[in-house]
C-alpha cells in the first residue's frame, strides 16, 4: 500500500510539473504591439490636368469674359425606345424621358398577378393598352407629340394605379 501511495504521489507531481510548465509558457506570450513599422499601402495620387491655354500648339483663348461663349452645348439626344416594367403594385420605365416622333415600349410583367399596360396624353385619352399575364411582354409602337404622358395599370377600375402601378413619361 505504501509502494502504491508513492507511485500516486509520483504521479500527481508528475502532472503537476507538466501544468505548470504549461502554464509558465502561457504567462511568456509575447504581446502584440502592432508593426513595428507603419507601412503605406498607396502613395499620394497627385493629377494634374493642364489648362487649354498650356498644351503645346495652341495659343491662349481669346475670349472677353462677358461675352457669351461661341460654342453652345449640343441638345441631349434622347431614346426612342424604352421597357416598362410593372410589378405587384409598382411601374417603372427604363427611360423617363424619349424623344418625340415614333416611339417604342416593351412592357413587361415580372408580377404574379395579370396587369395591363395603359398609356394616356395629359387630356386622360387612352392612346394604348395591352393586357398583360405573368411573364409577358408586348411591343407597342405609337408616334408621339412632345407632352406628359401617364403609364399605369387601369385593371379593377384603377385599382392598381391607385396602389402605385402608376407613373409619368416625359416626350420632348
Amino acid at each position: 500500500m505504501r509502494r502504491a501511495c508513492v507511485i500516486a504521489l509520483a504521479l500527481a507531481v508528475a502532472a503537476a510539473g507538466d501544468g505548470a510548465a504549461v502554464a509558465k509558457k502561457k504567462r511568456h506570450h509575447r504581446t502584440y504591439h502592432g508593426p513595428a513599422k507603419v507601412k503605406t499601402l498607396f502613395p499620394s495620387l497627385h493629377i494634374v490636368v493642364p489648362n487649354q491655354s498650356e498644351q503645346p500648339g495652341q495659343a491662349p483663348p481669346s475670349q472677353d469674359p462677358s461675352s457669351p461663349p461661341s460654342q453652345q452645348q449640343p441638345a441631349p439626344t434622347w431614346p426612342s425606345r424604352t421597357g416598362v416594367d410593372e410589378g405587384e403594385y409598382w411601374v417603372y420605365p427604363a427611360h423617363s424621358t424619349l424623344a418625340a416622333g415614333p416611339v417604342e415600349l416593351n412592357p413587361h410583367n415580372y408580377g404574379q398577378d395579370d396587369h395591363d399596360f395603359t398609356l394616356a396624353d395629359g387630356n386622360g385619352t387612352i392612346l394604348a393598352q395591352v393586357y398583360l399575364t405573368p411573364g409577358q411582354t408586348q411591343q407597342v409602337d405609337l408616334t408621339l407629340a412632345a407632352g406628359t404622358y401617364r403609364l399605369y395599370c387601369s385593371l379593377y377600375n384603377g385599382a392598381h394605379a391607385q396602389q402605385g402601378m402608376d407613373t409619368k413619361l416625359k416626350v420632348v
